[in-house]
């Protein structure tokens, strides 16, 4: 179901993402992984840990996303604003 790749081989892919995705729960990351095809060119999804963070890449609807989970709340360690601006730096 997944390609792991290092964050090294991630970069091979962040030009085609359009959009970074960030959820704060498990249901919500899961509703969006079960709903979620391999971009194209790639067999099955793809995931790849940068820090304490997981990403996956693949196709979402019309678009290339990367998804990616927060800790509840909008500041503290793993709040979504820190582990967006983390993302947007991968």
């Amino acid at each position: 179901m997944y390609i792991e790749i290092s964050p090294i081989h991630m970069q091979t892919f962040v030009n085609q993402i359009d959009v970074l995705l960030v959820t704060a729960t498990d249901i919500e990351s899961n509703e969006i992984l079960e709903n979620m095809l391999p971009i194209d060119g790639a067999t099955n999804l793809i995931v790849t840990s940068v820090g304490n963070h997981t990403y996956y890449i693949g196709t979402f609807g019309l678009y290339n996303i990367a998804l990616v989970q927060s800790g509840m709340g909008a500041v503290g360690q793993n709040s979504s604003l820190l582990t967006s601006i983390r993302a947007i730096e991968v």
